[in-house]
This record gives C-alpha cells, sequence and structure tokens, in this order.
C-alpha cells in the first residue's frame, strides 16, 4: 500500500486533497493509525450499542481519545449500526448524541437511503452533510484514480503478509 500512501501525500502537498488516512477495523489498526505519523484522520466504527464496531465502546473509546490527542481526526462511521437503529428513534439519536458529545470524534458519516434520514439528523444538530442525496460525486481527475490499488497487487500485499 506505500504507493497508494506515496500518491495520497503527494496530492496533499499539491491541495488536491487536505489529509489523507485510514478506515480502521480492528482495535490494532486503531492503535497503529495514533502512532502512524502518516495519517491525517481515521475513520472509526462508534456507537454505545458496539454494533458492527471493533470491540465494545469502553474499549473502542480510549484508543479514539488517543487518536484525537496525537492531532489526529476522527471520523466516526458505523454510528447507527450499519442501519440496525434506523427505525429506533431512542436508539438513533442517543447513538448520534453519543458521537457527538465524546469530545474526540470530531465528524461523523452516516449513510442515507431517504432524504427524511437527513431531516431527522439536522434535528439532532448535525450541521454539515455530503453525500448523494446532497451533491453529487466530484471528479478529482487521473491521479486520485490511479491511489486505487490493483486487486492483484492487494492480494499479493495479503499472501506476502500471510506468509
Amino acid at each position: 500500500m506505500r504507493r497508494q500512501m506515496d500518491i495520497l501525500a503527494r496530492l496533499k502537498e499539491k491541495g488536491v486533497i487536505r489529509a489523507h488516512g485510514v478506515s480502521c477495523h480492528s482495535i490494532g489498526a486503531l492503535e497503529a493509525a495514533a502512532a502512524e505519523p502518516w495519517v491525517d484522520v481515521v475513520h472509526a466504527r462508534i456507537n454505545p450499542y458496539g454494533a458492527s464496531m471493533d470491540g465494545p465502546p469502553e474499549k473502542v473509546v480510549p484508543v479514539l481519545e488517543k487518536i484525537h490527542a496525537a492531532g489526529k481526526g476522527v471520523i466516526g462511521m458505523k454510528i447507527i449500526g450499519e442501519g440496525r437503529f434506523r427505525d429506533d428513534d431512542e436508539k438513533r439519536d442517543r447513538s448520534v448524541a453519543m458521537a457527538l458529545g465524546l469530545g474526540c470524534v470530531d465528524m461523523i458519516t452516516v449513510g442515507f437511503e431517504k432524504p427524511e434520514e437527513v431531516d431527522a439528523l439536522q434535528e439532532l444538530g448535525v450541521r454539515f452533510g455530503q453525500g448523494y442525496h446532497l451533491a453529487m460525486p466530484i471528479d478529482l481527475g487521473a491521479e486520485a484514480q490511479a491511489a486505487a490499488a490493483p486487486v492483484e497487487e492487494i492480494r499479493g500485499e495479503r499472501s506476502a503478509q500471510s506468509r
């Protein structure tokens, strides 16, 4: 993945992107992200119920605090438990309030299937949004697209790691 990291670093130097980071799917990955100088921002799964997370909130939150204390941005994802709490107002509201109230989560991402779901989050104090219901995706050009690794390269790296 070094090739992709280098491409993203060049895009940051040129001002095409503001930050680069990782999406973590284990406590170990979260801890590694806190210590890795290249990482500017981390996508981390967080909600009060531990749904679709890398561990219970009491284990994940201290790692998020460490990441935030290191000056890295923390983007909370799976806030609504991968949609499990979509139709449960109490769980949805508690999940958003928890993420926004931690003090170490700088931003949250929530997937929407209906425009009404955007309205519900606005009522909870969410001020900004991005997504297909709000604005169409933009093309960053060929250099940004080159950051995507060919499947063969990813498979080769995974094979080498498992040896």
